[in-house]
Parts: C-alpha cells; sequence; structure tokens
C-alpha cells in the first residue's frame, strides 16, 4: 500500500506545487491554511476525485472559523 502524507505546507504564506502522486491513500495533515483562504480551497480541488483522502486538521484551518464550521467547509468543498 503507498501513502503519500502532507502536512504544514501553510499554502497561504507562499506558492506551493501539488505532488500529488497516484497512491492508495492520501493524508493532508494539517496546516494547509485557513479554510477560508482561496489558497486553501485551491488546494483541495487540485486532489483528484478518486484519490482516498483523510484530512486531519492543523491549527491554521480554523482560523476565522469555527472548529465545527470549518470541518463543514472542508466537506462541502470536497463534495
Amino acid at each position: 500500500m503507498k501513502i503519500n502524507i502532507i502536512s504544514d505546507i501553510h499554502t497561504d504564506r507562499g506558492i506551493y506545487t501539488y505532488p500529488f502522486e497516484k497512491s492508495d491513500l492520501l493524508i493532508i495533515a494539517g496546516d494547509i491554511a485557513s479554510v477560508h483562504s482561496k489558497e486553501y480551497i485551491n488546494f483541495l480541488y487540485q486532489i483528484p476525485k478518486e484519490q482516498k483522502t483523510i484530512i486531519i486538521m492543523g491549527n491554521h484551518e480554523p482560523i476565522n472559523y469555527a472548529y465545527n464550521l470549518a470541518e463543514a467547509r472542508i466537506r462541502y468543498i470536497l463534495l
């Protein structure tokens, strides 16, 4: 089983290219950006729809959002 792990890339602080190599599972382990930022939304849209993905929020995702609203926003973007 091939697992890719991405974390702490802070897309809202600079340019990041999305190295989504084909894998059995992608784990996004937090601190990508605040869920309200265009960088975060763009990041999630780069994930291939068929890619099995687990997202774990870090302390940056819920900035300007309550934790449960940040989680709901991530779910909405991914659907």
